[in-house]
């Protein structure tokens, strides 16, 4: 996965926008950046299940069940 599509999702996380493929692909195109259609639906559906907020903060988050193991870290 292509970092510039994560830079993308994280800005819109960021933005409280929603993140979806017409949302990063318009991202993306913004900072002139050629959209691989195929990156775009791959990463709006891996992320779909995640909770970005708790992604950022936990220390040891656990991609099968969405949720941080061992607490948070600061």
């Amino acid at each position: 996965m292509a970092m510039k599509y994560v830079y993308g999702a994280l800005l819109l996380h960021s933005a409280e926008k929603p993140i979806t493929e017409e949302n990063l692909a318009k991202v993306v195109t913004a900072a002139g950046i050629k959209v691989e259609e195929v990156q775009v639906k791959a990463l709006v559906a891996a992320l779909s299940e995640v909770n970005i907020s708790d992604a950022l903060v936990c220390d040891d988050y656990d991609r099968c069940s969405g949720s941080c193991r061992t607490g948070w870290a600061f």
